[in-house]
């Protein structure tokens, strides 16, 4: 015989199996279920928030910039989803209605991104009796990034339009939304404490251990803080049908469902009419680029048949030549085609060889210039005596500047008498200077601008014929 005791229960090996066995089981599972019961309470208390419109500040900041808040904090939502509200909350509905791809880009909203990044706080979490105070959360995100689809690219699919009527009620379709565009952030830090007398937040005790574990969880992954959205009915209205009308909402509950074929040879109709309209354009541009070819040959094939006329009379030279020569330069300068078409009158520039020939030759025909061998010479020479004569003067005024100034400041007692020699020969290296540079600017205009033209025989012929 022996008997066992667990707790305050004893039992013993005379027992009925069966009873024994109960007794054993119940015993081993009671101290568990009591510690999963004491985790699962102060779990529940320290819970992510279901929703950012559950945290007062994040709330309005995200309606003052015109943001809706998300109804959980979670990486669901994203742009081009379709969801569904239901009793049980929003339900994801499908995430293959939208082709297009959702693009990402920072959001620059100073005031919202402070407060994402700096911590909002949300109070309310109730200990029931583990903690004295009121407990309150204190949550930290990253930097947001926004990701939306342009209005003109959310449309949805013919396929999943087709599937969606298909499948849903008026009712449903009109508790139904897809997102358009997403504020998601990560959650970098979240943490649990106790408001004090003053205000602050202050950690939470030893006996709160399981509590502040509880608490400190952050996402690896981007979750979403706001949304904005369109309705599912807005886009299913907007959906065209074969017939040239709309799609009509809500398909199960009366009326024929629009036929997916028709939908898609609707689609595969539009791109071709595309495809050939742009056939279309690359044709005419093709015509277009031919027969300016074509008109821009015949144009310088005129010209060059008028220069060759020129020919002669060009060899002869003289007035009559340039006159015909100018006259050719001022018809085929600027020389234009136009071609006209079903898109309009186009026009293009035509190139003309001759042109430049006709130029060359009327240089080539200017009279000869004689240049005066010591015309630079003589523009040194002024130049310099100018030069040496104004910086002489400037030098020779204020010599005579410092000087009065001087005589003045010793009359009035100013300055000291020994310091007037200093201030004097400050002067006199002023007068000298003045003196040698209208010496040198005289000697400059003398020997260099006044050379008579004699001495260095006759001009030079530049710029023309000999």
């Amino acid at each position: 015989m022996f008997d066992v005791r667990t707790s305050n229960t004893v039992i013993d090996s005379r027992m009925d199996p069966l009873t024994r066995t109960s007794l054993l089981l119940a015993a081993w599972m009671l101290p568990l279920s009591a510690q999963a019961s004491k985790r699962d309470r102060v779990g529940a208390n320290a819970a992510p928030s279901a929703s950012a419109s559950e945290i007062p500040a994040l709330a309005k900041l995200l309606e003052k910039a015109q943001w809706e808040p998300t109804p959980e904090l979670s990486g669901v939502y994203r742009a081009g989803h379709v969801f569904e509200v239901t009793d049980l909350g929003h339900r994801p509905l499908t995430t293959s209605c939208i082709d297009a791809t959702p693009s990402e880009s920072p959001y620059t909203a100073a005031d919202l991104i402070v407060s994402l990044q700096s911590g909002v706080r949300m109070g309310g979490l109730g200990a029931r009796g583990e903690v004295t105070g009121e407990v309150v959360k204190k949550i930290k995100f990253g930097t947001p990034v926004q990701e939306s689809i342009p209005t003109l690219e959310l449309v949805l699919t013919p396929q999943c339009a087709s599937r969606l009527q298909r499948t849903l009620s008026k009712d449903r379709i009109a508790r139904s939304y897809v997102v358009q565009e997403v504020l998601r952030a990560e959650i970098a830090e979240q943490t649990c404490g106790r408001v004090d007398a003053s205000g602050r937040i202050v950690g939470l005790g030893a006996s709160e251990t399981e509590l502040s574990v509880a608490c400190a969880q952050a996402s690896l992954d981007p979750v979403a803080v706001g949304y904005r959205t369109v309705p599912l009915s807005e886009l299913l209205r907007a959906m065209p049908r074969a017939s040239g009308g709309v799609v009509v909402v809500g398909g199960s509950t009366g009326g024929a469902a629009p036929d997916i074929d028709a939908l898609e040879a609707a689609q595969q109709e539009r791109i071709a009419a595309e495809q050939r309209e742009q056939a279309l354009r690359a044709e005419l541009e093709r015509a277009r680029r031919a027969k300016f070819a074509e008109v821009s040959a015949a144009q310088q094939a005129a010209a060059s048949a008028q220069w060759d006329d020129l020919d002669r009379l060009r060899s002869l030279g003289g007035p009559e030549a340039e006159t015909a020569v100018k006259d050719f330069i001022k018809r085929w300068s600027g020389a234009r085609v136009r071609v006209k078409d079903s898109e309009g009158t186009h026009e293009q520039a035509v190139s003309i060889p001759e042109l430049r020939a006709a130029e060359r030759w009327l240089a080539a025909q200017a009279p000869a210039k004689v240049r005066d061998p010591d015309q630079a010479r003589r523009a040194i020479g002024w130049t310099g005596a100018a030069l040496g004569v104004g910086l002489g003067t400037w030098a020779l005024v204020s010599g005579r500047a410092i000087e009065t100034d001087l005589k003045a400041d010793l009359e009035s007692g100013t300055t000291a008498l020994e310091d007037a020699p200093a201030t004097q020969a400050n002067a006199n290296t002023r007068y000298a200077l003045g003196y040698v540079a209208i010496g040198l600017g005289v000697t400059s205009g003398v020997f260099l601008g006044m050379q008579p033209l004699s001495a260095h025989g006759p001009g030079l012929v530049v710029g023309g014929r000999f």
